[in-house]
């Protein structure tokens, strides 16, 4: 007589629902959550070295993106213009000055 080998397993087990398990049960105060962001900060600092870029600089990523530096906020530059004329960089040069001469 063969046996049915692919008959069901019947386990016997508590229905927990795993989501409770990882909410947390209170919100940590703010002083905490500071004293927290402190310390990494300060690990973070030991660890890594600052960029120091000239105000007014461009910055070419190892993805290929270009960022202007400005009093230490990098935003991304996108060129949406033909290959052949003037390019972002060259436009923004110009904005300076112009903008320079009416102060």
């Amino acid at each position: 007589m063969t046996e049915n080998i692919y008959e069901p397993i019947e386990y016997n087990y508590d229905p927990y629902d795993l989501c409770e398990c990882y909410e947390p049960i209170f919100e940590p105060p703010e002083s905490f959550l500071k004293e927290c962001t402190q310390y990494w900060l300060s690990e973070w600092r030991k660890k890594c070295k600052p960029f120091v870029f000239p105000n007014g600089s461009y910055v070419l990523n190892s993805d290929g993106e270009t960022h202007y530096c400005r009093n230490g906020i990098m935003i991304k530059v996108s060129e949406h213009f033909p290959s052949e004329g003037r390019t972002v960089e060259e436009l923004l040069e110009d904005l300076v000055i112009y903008q320079s001469k009416q102060m």
